[in-house]
């Protein structure tokens, strides 16, 4: 049964998500605050959180921040309707999906669903190549056997959703790859998932790989997508 962390200080709304979750088979500790979350995230870890981005005292980007110093757990937020602000911060921050509200706690499951697919699909099948095969662009190494990426010897610390991304562009190293392909490959739910996510996740990616001293950058295609390509 997997495991989800939530936090929402509305208590309908709390008590509303949490009875669906549940009924759809998740393990849930719900929360009014994400200071009682973290309390429990240090306990033990889950195999997602659920964070309410406007919370009273320590918020969900402030909570979400604190999980990625030492976790690439999957987080999901839930942001106020049309606030472009918050949901750009939690993107950045590594949040890996996000919703507003108000919401059909229908659709939030099937994305709670979806997002677990998508790392269960990657713990099963890490790379699609035979698993000797690593790849190697500059001083950037895939290690499909620990399905892991490598910066000279130094693992590079990645959610999910940017090591398949990271993925997906070391195998098509040098090519220009379309919005929509990526998309596809990356998240495999292309009609849930909104542009300005994958420009934060390339985004975030791109600082991560320049931090660590990776030769390889993901450029723009203007109009049409990205490509992976070493630096000069």
């Amino acid at each position: 049964m997997k495991s989800i962390l939530y936090a929402e200080d509305d208590d309908s709304t709390r008590t509303l998500v949490t009875s669906f979750l549940t009924a759809d088979g998740f393990a849930v500790e719900a929360f009014p605050t994400a200071d009682e979350l973290l309390e429990a995230f240090g306990r033990h870890e889950p195999d997602l959180v659920l964070l309410d981005v406007m919370l009273s005292g320590t918020d969900g980007l402030e909570a979400l921040a604190r999980i990625r110093r030492s976790s690439t757990v999957p987080v999901m937020l839930l942001t106020a309707k049309g606030d472009d602000i918050d949901v750009c911060s939690g993107l950045a921050l590594g949040g890996d999906d996000y919703l507003a509200k108000p919401f059909n706690p229908m659709v939030l499951v099937s994305r709670v669903r979806a997002l677990m697919r998508r790392v269960d699909y990657d713990a099963a099948h890490p790379g699609c190549q035979p698993v000797q095969d690593d790849l190697t662009c500059g001083n950037t190494r895939l290690d499909r056997r620990r399905h892991a990426v490598y910066v000279g010897e130094q693992p590079l610390l990645a959610t999910p959703t940017e090591l398949r991304l990271i993925i997906f562009f070391m195998e098509n190293h040098g090519e220009a790859l379309s919005r929509q392909q990526i998309l596809e490959a990356v998240w495999r739910l292309p009609d849930g998932v909104e542009s300005r996510t994958l420009d934060e996740t390339c985004r975030r990616v791109r600082v991560k790989l320049a931090r660590a001293g990776s030769d390889v950058c993901i450029q723009t295609v203007r109009g049409f997508g990205y490509r992976l390509t070493e630096l000069e």
